[in-house]
């Protein structure tokens, strides 16, 4: 029977109890080593910038100490700088677990806090700020926060009543006020409410310049949502605000671009020229100063000046590509294509966006007349500007310019209506889209849309006016006197946008009574008007032409003796006279004489004057006057193509013509586009044939100028294509609808 060597089994229970102690104890030292380690590394990598490689330690290590504090923190910090604001339930999952170990952790608390609110997790918020709360009872930001994940509940009562909490425990800090203005205005829809806490605020805060300006800024915009007869009010609590801004931070440059909009809405233009001018002295590398001033100048008709303007402000910042763009576009319109063409190569350089340089190409297009490719960058343009709402609706308005021009009124419509639809009281839009429908005939439709256009704050003397003129010959047609009330208490309650000492307020007026058979009443009114306009010529005219038709060419003429004597010789005034001397029965007095003496005048007054004295020999048919003025005036100006082609196009075979076909050659050479367009005109019949090529050619087979359909069409009727020659002048009216 075999036995048991009790020493040998004693001895191998001892070698493999020292065995498994070995490996104890070799564990033990490596589970102790191993997460140092990975805590080392991961140290490591976050000091080389290496966040992916740092997060990949830490998780490791905490596998072996998920209870460690610090070290969630740290990962949670690691994080949070890879993530940025993406990431947010991860960290936020982070954040749990810490304040479950320790909920006494309050800076994780607040960061867990700020990151709910920005993540849309506002109940989560809501409990945080309430745990914080019972610890810092008395900390402001802690009740805007809460106010804030409140609000995003939509608890807006309970909003309110933490952000009144925040005020009463930091009555001088101006945040609070402006969260609790934000909340009643937008989140409760109570504008008075808000009005009351920017009151407050500003008699807490009497010589805080900001304060003022945040409720200047709200009145500002609570008039741009108020109803068109509203903001005057708006705008006058908004102008007191700017100038306590200005008066406690003198050089404070968005409250003088604020109260230089402010004063333009009430057009006192000159008062906001000083401020924006100023203003921009003291802050040249502000580029907004810099655009804002250049828009102004261009307000005012001083496109040099307004070109001098962003000049020197690249001059102040070589770096400032954003005036690039407004500065070639000035230069286009001025015909500086060398100047426009060396910016584009410098926005390219530059790397500039697409758009910048599509847009310039666009409108070097419309100044070169090549309507077609205008159209194609600006179609192009407006779809990639989406999400540029200002330069989508600048390149829809200049692509309707371009289809006007291509006789296309289907796509010029279409382009204004996608302005107004984006922006309803966008004026520009609507006077075009009036003006498009006066043209086809759509009268109601126009009247609609110059309506639409008075109601923005934007809208000028000049386009109330249109408007009014409109609807007086609307109603007149319609025969509904109790309409004229109407309109005469509308053009009554936008007097202010006419400026101060304009006359053309007033000179509305008299036509509005003339318009409903009052005569007599216009001329009264004007009377009283020259006491105090004496030196105002077009007052002067208008009236000798109302008094005319109450007591006869003699009453007006008077009025024009009287009327020269107060305010001296002017276009206005021999206009007016020569007028009346066409009206009169035999023309005993010739319209010739007063066109005597004009060489004194300036050029643009002696153009202005022959140029109206064509339209008054047009208006009794006396051909031989229009051709004569026309004469002179090239006498005058022999370098204005445009006036020798309108002489060309009146006078008819014979010297006059032949005159302004050599002088069109000298300028253009013999086969330009202009003299091509006088052969057309006066082409006996059997060289019809030969010229249609050369005039397709010049002008396309749909010519972008009526006087070239017209020239076509005559040379199509010539060849007996009338079908074609009937298209031609159907587009020729389409293009200058009140030229033929």
């Amino acid at each position: 029977m075999p036995t048991i060597n009790k020493r040998f089994l004693l001895k191998l229970v001892l070698v493999l109890f020292a065995f498994a102690g070995a490996l104890v104890g070799a564990h033990a030292v490596q589970a102790r080593r191993i997460p140092a380690a990975l805590k080392a590394q991961s140290e490591r990598a976050a000091e080389n910038n290496k966040p992916e490689l740092a997060i990949h330690y830490l998780r490791q290590y905490l596998e072996f100490h998920p209870d460690d504090v610090d070290a969630q923190v740290q990962l949670a910090d690691l994080v949070a700088k890879r993530n940025g604001a993406r990431g947010a339930g991860e960290l936020l999952f982070l954040y749990d677990k810490i304040l479950r170990l320790d909920p006494a952790r309050h800076a994780t608390r607040r960061e867990a806090l700020a990151l709910s609110i920005r993540a849309g997790r506002y109940s989560d918020a809501v409990v945080h700020a309430d745990e914080l709360l019972k610890e810092f009872p008395k900390e402001p930001g802690l009740w805007q926060q809460l106010g804030a994940a409140q609000a995003g509940a939509n608890d807006m009562k309970a909003a309110k009543r933490s952000y009144e909490t925040a005020i009463t425990h930091a009555p001088d800090e101006l945040l609070g006020y402006q969260r609790l203005a934000q909340l009643v205005w937008r989140g409760m829809n109570d504008a008075a409410a808000a009005r009351e806490a920017l009151d407050r605020m500003a008699r807490a805060l009497p010589r805080d310049a900001e304060a003022h300006l945040l409720r200047a800024k709200f009145e500002l915009f609570a008039a741009e949502e108020s109803a068109p007869g509203a903001p005057a009010a708006d705008l006058a609590r908004a102008k007191a605000d700017l100038l306590r801004v200005l008066e406690l931070d003198p050089e404070n440059a968005e409250a003088s671009m604020m109260l230089a909009d402010v004063m333009q809405k009430a057009r006192n233009v000159p008062a906001a020229h000083a401020l924006l001018r100023d203003a921009a002295s003291t802050y040249p590398k502000n580029l907004k100063l810099v655009r804002a001033l250049s828009w102004l100048e261009l307000l005012r008709g001083n496109s040099a000046a307004a070109v001098a303007v962003l000049e020197d402000g690249l001059r102040a910042d070589p770096n400032g590509t954003d005036l690039l763009v407004p500065l070639a576009d000035l230069l286009v319109q001025q015909g500086d294509t060398a100047r426009t063409a060396e910016i584009v190569s410098r926005l390219r350089a530059r790397k500039a966006p697409d758009t910048q340089v599509k847009y310039l190409e666009a409108r070097v297009a419309m100044r070169d007349q090549q309507w077609v490719r205008a159209a194609a960058l600006f179609d192009s343009l407006r779809n990639e500007a989406r999400t540029m709402p200002g330069l989508e609706a600048q390149a829809n308005l200049l692509l309707a310019a371009c289809h006007q021009k291509l006789g296309d009124p289907a796509s010029e419509e279409r382009a204004y209506l996608r302005v107004i639809t984006a922006d309803a009281r966008n004026v520009t839009a609507r006077v075009g889209l009036g003006n498009l429908y006066l043209n086809l005939g759509r009268f109601d439709e126009a009247a609609r849309e110059l309506e639409a256009a008075t109601l923005s704050p934007y809208a000028t003397g000049a386009v109330i006016a249109q408007w009014a003129r409109l609807r007086a010959r609307l109603v007149r047609r319609a025969e509904a006197p109790g309409d004229w009330q109407k309109l005469e208490v509308a053009v009554e309650r936008f007097a202010p946008r006419f400026g101060r000492g304009a006359s053309e307020l007033v000179l509305l007026r008299a036509e509005l009574l003339a318009a409903q058979g009052r005569p007599d009443e216009a001329a009264k009114l004007l009377r009283r008007e020259t006491a105090t306009r004496a030196s105002d010529p077009k007052v002067w005219a208008a009236l000798a032409l109302f008094a005319s038709e109450v007591g006869g060419s003699a009453a007006g003429l008077a009025v024009l003796d009287e009327g020269q004597a107060a305010s001296g010789d002017s276009p206005d005034l021999r206009l007016a006279r020569a007028a009346l001397y066409a009206r009169e029965p035999g023309r005993v007095r010739p319209v010739e004489r007063t066109a005597e003496h004009i060489e004194m005048w300036s050029d643009g007054d002696q153009v202005r004057f022959l140029s109206g004295l064509v339209e008054v020999y047009d208006s009794v048919g006396d051909r031989d006057g229009v051709v004569r003025t026309l004469r002179r005036v090239v006498a005058r100006f022999p370098n204005n193509a445009a006036m020798w082609l309108k002489l060309h196009e009146r006078a008819g075979p014979g010297p006059d013509a032949d005159a302004a076909r050599a002088a069109l050659a000298k300028f253009e050479g013999q086969s330009g586009p202009s003299v091509l367009l006088c052969d057309a005109r006066l082409a006996p019949t059997q060289a019809a044939a030969q010229l249609i090529p050369q005039m397709v050619s010049a002008f396309g087979e749909n010519p972008t100028r009526a006087d070239a359909c017209l020239a076509l069409a005559r040379l199509c009727d010539a060849t007996g294509d009338r079908a074609r020659a009937a298209r031609l002048i159907d587009r020729a009216h389409l293009l200058d609808p009140t030229g033929y």
